[in-house]
């Protein structure tokens, strides 16, 4: 039972390890005009934060909802153009 626990727990976390594709995102728009990028079949939003350009997405919780914020520089306006 022990050595299958072993195995069970070694297979795990190889299986963790293993490298996947880089993924991009891509740039979308709804037919209201909001922004949003796909990053692997999730949607990240366009919203301002104070000058920033940042991409949210909401999540369903068991205790409610989560939310993932973030920023991509090539793609905030403010950022790019400073950066040139």
């Amino acid at each position: 039972m022990k050595k299958i626990l072993i195995t069970l727990l070694a297979t795990i976390l190889l299986a963790s390890c293993i490298e996947r594709e880089n993924t991009t995102a891509v740039e979308h728009t709804t037919q209201k005009g909001t922004y949003y990028i796909s990053i692997n079949g999730c949607k990240y939003y366009k919203v301002k934060l104070k000058e920033h350009d940042v991409y949210q997405y909401i999540f369903s919780t068991y205790n409610g909802t989560g939310s993932d914020i973030i920023h991509l520089e090539d793609m905030c306006e403010k950022c790019s153009k400073n950066n040139k």
